[in-house]
């Protein structure tokens, strides 16, 4: 034990140290080692703690006033009064505390909304081209694999409305897209509470879904961004709640069945979720709800899409087939292959007490939700393109699944301390879970205020004040908020960053368009003698933009305001 007790410490001492100096990079060997931030020791230290909870004597570093056994005792009495309030609690009581935990989340998203205006990735982007360009009747050019549905129909009304009201500023038309969707995020919390407690008819798993997915690093981010997950989520939630009612007619499987369609529409993967629905119907033997469920799904998935499309691009299910040709014909991808093993690294978009609790239910009674949760995610694994957003949905089903286990769990330390069992065993693995507890939470919770590509956004905004911003050429033009914060009438040329490592495609490019400024990427400065060549000059920028991760060139023979920066 003492090995994991100085491990504890060390992680304490190192701790410690970054916080008041600030860290540094050092070497070992060959060995690299950045550090500059308390969160990963600090975390590596909690989890150190939990197994430290679970095992060996009460005293830590055999120091006898350091005793963990107070710390399991009070852990175990914690327990125990947390399951005679949540199995006490009326309908009435959990909607209060099921309004706090939303209120809460809610405030998370708006707080994440305003102080990171930038981007995650272009995905945001085109849809604000696609919402904002509609507002602005500017005509500007957008991926067209990408659905009308979700764009038209569920932000660009909000942003229309907010232009009518006199609204003129960008940023406020982009915020209020993201608004939107911070609301339906915050609107899936209760949906969560909702279908747990009605699925599994106890209202404890439905509000410990609900802390479950409010305490989710993905589910916050979900909602901070302009991604129609949070949205389609809603609809999955809406369709599981729907499926596990009490049985009786054919409406409730229709009804899911719309739900599942309206979901596919948003976002094409979400359309999967129709298989773990088909899985628990069938397993079910309710084979004309089956049928009923199927036929909705299809009919509404293909009037949203066919019309949006149409409607927007000029042609039924166009998107869907430039999706289908793209991805599964072609196996295209424009972020790049991952490996089979891709979401089997939880920590990417979970934690280890979350994802653990989630495969215990497995073994617990109601498959379904077992289905629900993982199913999807097997199905995600077979495309060759894996991102962490993509598994944003199955959130609320991973959180009902952890739910049913803790509290299974929290019961059987009940029941075991009422039946007298030896209090030892009992107080340590009361505190090993309150630990882990606190571990995932702090886990999670590292990551709710993420960063965005803000400094890029505001040398957009900077450079879109120059007299020659009509023309110009951005490597990644998505990290400036594509053409959102630009003129409607500038002529943009984005320049996909593989092709500036080939120095003959620069060239071509910048004699091609003539672009009037250039923004390159830092990792590019060994073309400054090249692109000087061309006739541009480096300009200097404020001090502001300095993590905007761009250098800036205007021709020589454009007057600008910018100054040299030589």
């Amino acid at each position: 034990m003492y090995v994991i007790d100085l491990a504890i410490l060390a992680g304490v001492i190192v701790s410690t140290a970054i916080a008041l100096t600030g860290g540094g990079v050092f070497y070992i060997l060959d060995w690299r080692i950045t550090a500059t931030s308390v969160l990963n020791p600090l975390l590596a230290t909690l989890w150190l703690a939990v197994l430290r909870c679970s095992v060996g004597p009460g005293t830590f570093l055999g120091i006898g006033w350091l005793n963990l056994d107070r710390a399991r005792r009070a852990a175990m009495r914690s327990w125990r009064r947390a399951y005679d309030v949540l199995a006490g609690l009326s309908r009435a009581d959990a909607f209060r505390w099921l309004l706090l935990l939303a209120s809460a989340s809610l405030a998370i998203k708006l707080f994440n909304i305003d102080v990171h205006f930038g981007f995650w990735t272009g995905d945001d982007v085109e849809i604000q081209e696609m919402t904002i360009g509609k507002v602005l009747g500017a005509s500007w050019p957008v991926w067209d694999l990408r659905c009308a549905f979700y764009p038209i129909g569920f932000v660009y009304p909000i942003q229309a409305a907010v232009f009518r009201l006199g609204v003129r500023n960008v940023r406020s038309l982009v915020l209020s897209g993201r608004v939107v969707v911070a609301v339906w995020s915050t609107f899936d919390v209760w949906l969560t509470y909702w279908a747990a407690s009605r699925a599994f008819r106890s209202i404890p798993i439905g509000l410990l879904a609900a802390i479950v997915l409010v305490s989710s690093k993905l589910h916050v981010m979900s909602g901070s961004i302009e991604l129609p997950a949070a949205v389609a989520t809603a609809f999955l939630l809406l369709a599981f709640g729907l499926l596990n009612q009490d049985r009786g007619g054919l409406w409730r499987p229709s009804a899911a069945g719309l739900a599942l369609g309206v979901a596919a529409a948003l976002r094409f993967s979400e359309g999967i979720f129709i298989v773990p629905a088909a899985c628990q119907l069938i397993g079910q033997r309710r084979r004309r709800a089956f049928a009923c469920c199927s036929l909705a799904f299809v009919a509404a998935a293909a009037v949203a899409v066919a019309a949006s499309d149409w409607a927007y691009w000029g042609r039924p299910f166009f998107s869907l087939q430039r999706v289908i040709d793209y991805t599964l014909i072609q196996r295209a991808s424009s972020r790049g292959y991952q490996p089979f093993y891709e979401y089997a690294r939880f920590y990417r978009w979970s934690d280890a007490l979350t994802v653990g609790l989630a495969l215990y239910a497995i073994r617990l009674r109601p498959w379904p939700i077992a289905v629900w949760t993982w199913v999807p995610v097997l199905l995600l694994t077979t495309l060759p393109h894996k991102e962490v957003r993509y598994l944003i949905p199955v959130v609320p089903f991973l959180s009902m699944s952890a739910a049913i286990t803790l509290w299974h769990i929290v019961g059987r330390l009940r029941r075991a301390q009422d039946d007298g069992a030896r209090a030892a065993g009992l107080e340590r693995r009361a505190g090993a879970l309150a630990m882990a507890c606190v571990a995932a939470f702090a886990t999670e919770a590292s990551s709710f205020n993420f960063s965005r590509t803000e400094s890029a956004v505001q040398l957009a905004t900077y450079l879109a004040r120059q007299p020659f911003s009509s023309r110009g050429a951005v490597e990644q033009l998505w990290r400036m908020g594509g053409r959102v914060y630009f003129p409607p009438g500038a002529e943009l040329i984005d320049i996909d960053p593989g092709r500036v490592d080939h120095r003959l495609d620069l060239v071509a490019t910048l004699m091609r368009y003539q672009p009037q400024w250039l923004a390159l990427g830092l990792s590019h400065t060994r073309d400054d003698e090249l692109v000087k060549r061309l006739g541009y000059r480096l300009v200097w920028l404020p001090a502001e933009f300095a993590t905007s991760g761009y250098r800036v060139y205007v021709r020589d023979t454009d007057v600008g305001s910018l100054p040299d920066a030589r």
